[in-house]
């Protein structure tokens, strides 16, 4: 199994690798593009607020069987 096997790397070169991909993530976009999505996410939560008086749709919560 993966797990198994990756549980038995070396702590310092898992680190490493992490860091590696999380760079490569950085150079495409990644931060920029989880900064704009959490934007998006705000702004949805306050156009809710104002035309429902609630940070979520009611809609949805009642669709969703939460309401």
């Amino acid at each position: 199994m993966l797990f198994r096997s990756v549980a038995q790397k070396p702590l310092f070169a898992l680190r490493l690798a992490k860091e590696a991909v999380n760079a490569a993530q950085d150079n495409q976009g990644r931060v920029t593009a989880m900064q704009t999505s959490f934007a998006y996410h705000q702004l949805c939560h306050s156009h809710n607020q104002q035309v429902h008086g609630l940070p979520i749709d009611p809609g949805f919560l009642q669709q969703s069987g939460l309401a």
